[in-house]
């Protein structure tokens, strides 16, 4: 029987560990991939909207109601006795529920990308992620109504202040 030496029997030893930790990192993987088949993974929010762990169709409904109340929103503009509030519709900011709830569903999800995958569901469990809301702007109407509030706020000796 051939001896090996001391070097050899330690590489083989740290494959050997490698090969486990790999085969372990797979078994996670696919165990995590189906523990939440139909759900949002852990640590996944939108706002203050906490998501984690809810089926997919709940969690779809919920952001399209959140985002629904969205353009209601204010931003006041004051300015010594001048006060305008606008909702943000008014300000051409136009929310897309359909893009934000989609990428809620797909978060963790990409295909042919189990890395990334595996790297997004660790962050959202480890820290969490707040998926952005997805919108639009259109600078016209914004433009149109900055132009208003200029012409009766940009005088000399009035402060303004924007409360939202």
């Amino acid at each position: 029987m051939k001896q090996h030496s001391p070097v050899f029997s330690r590489w083989r030893h740290l494959g050997g560990l490698i090969g486990a930790g790999v085969v372990l990192a797979v078994l996670f993987y696919w165990t995590w991939e189906a523990a939440y088949a139909d759900k949002i993974f852990p640590g996944v929010t939108i706002g203050d909207l906490n998501l984690s762990g809810q089926a997919v169709d709940v969690a779809e409904r919920q952001v399209v109601s959140l985002i629904k109340g969205l353009p209601k929103q204010t931003i006041t503009f004051v300015a010594d006795d001048f006060k305008a509030t606008y909702a943000l519709k008014e300000l051409g900011v136009v929310f897309s529920d359909q893009v934000t709830a989609e990428t809620v569903v797909k978060f963790g999800r990409q295909p042919g990308r189990p890395m990334l995958n595996l790297w997004q569901r660790l962050r959202a469990a480890v820290v969490g992620v707040r998926i952005a809301v997805s919108y639009q702007e259109q600078p016209v109407l914004r433009d149109k109504v900055m132009a208003k509030l200029w012409q009766t706020i940009d005088q000399a000796g009035i402060d303004g202040e924007v409360l939202i």
